[in-house]
């Protein structure tokens, strides 16, 4: 039986915090992995997308959940997924058209997680205009599992982690 390599990216997008800055913050780094929605029986590859904004109070995100094939890298912005049967190997490469400011193009890692276990890696930017500016955080959680249950990343903790988190500040 073939492993299931499983992807949860989680968008957090702000501009002007206003009132809703506290909700913000209490948004999880994993959330539950919507398997009842797919519509495949046997897949390889299952990517999540959740995300959150001051547009719904970040209390329900609008997320999607697709199957995705075989072909590899993965790549997801700053994060890109490479898998076997046995790991999966994620790799952190800042790039401003992902992360925006501030620059951290010295920034790379990559981590390595045993079948069964998982990973994440977090990281933040801002983004600014002549009239606006807004913000992101963004959370990729992967591992790579014999079987897919909607707990794979709130269940335990993950193995490993990895931060870029720059102070957004003007």
């Amino acid at each position: 039986m073939s492993k299931i390599l499983v992807v949860q990216q989680i968008y957090i997008y702000w501009g002007r915090t206003g009132p809703n800055g506290g909700y913000r913050k209490s948004i999880r780094d994993a959330v539950k992995i919507p398997v009842q929605r797919l519509d495949c029986k046997d897949p390889k590859i299952v990517y999540h997308r959740a995300s959150y904004s001051n547009s719904n109070h970040y209390v329900q995100p609008y997320d999607e959940i697709l199957v995705h094939g075989t072909r590899q890298p993965i790549d997801l912005g700053c994060v890109t997924v490479e898998y076997t049967q046995e790991e999966v190997k994620a790799t952190f490469r800042y790039s401003y058209r992902y992360v925006g400011k501030p620059d951290r193009s010295w920034v790379e890692k990559t981590l390595i997680l045993p079948a069964n276990e998982w990973g994440q890696i977090r990281y933040n930017g801002r983004f600014t205009t002549e009239t606006s500016w807004y913000c992101q955080t963004v959370v990729v959680n992967m591992g790579l599992f014999d079987r897919l249950t909607p707990g794979l990343f709130t269940q335990q903790e993950p193995i490993s982690r990895f931060a870029s988190i720059a102070k957004l500040g003007w």
